[in-house]
């Protein structure tokens, strides 16, 4: 019985201090700014050429009726005849240190 005991208590110690490991081994690649946003900004602009919202929902709702919700929609099939988000927002550039752009949907109303 004592033998037991001690086994158990053995293993359960071992396991304990077997089962986690540190985590100073494990490090994330962080990419430079300066590589990421043009590669963030070539998606971004793609995504806004092919995609649309339901503007035409919008189109004669009155000022005080808030209720229409906004959809976001692929530029295809019977949507290809649609103007593109792209086509529909203003770009601003920012120089900080990097040249950075802003892109302002047009007010809907």
């Amino acid at each position: 019985m004592i033998l037991k005991k001690n086994f158990f208590a053995i293993c359960f110690i071992f396991l304990l201090s077997s089962s986690c490991k540190d985590d100073e081994d494990t490090q994330e690649s962080v990419i430079p700014l300066e590589t990421q946003t043009p590669i963030d900004d070539e998606a971004l602009v793609a995504y806004l050429k092919s995609h649309i919202y339901n503007y035409e929902d919008f189109e004669d709702v009155p000022e005080d009726d808030y209720d229409v919700e906004i959809k976001l929609d692929s530029l295809t099939g019977d949507n290809s005849s649609k103007t593109s988000l792209w086509e529909q927002i203003e770009t601003k550039t920012i120089d900080l240190e990097e040249q950075y752009y802003i892109y302002l949907l047009n007010y809907m109303f």
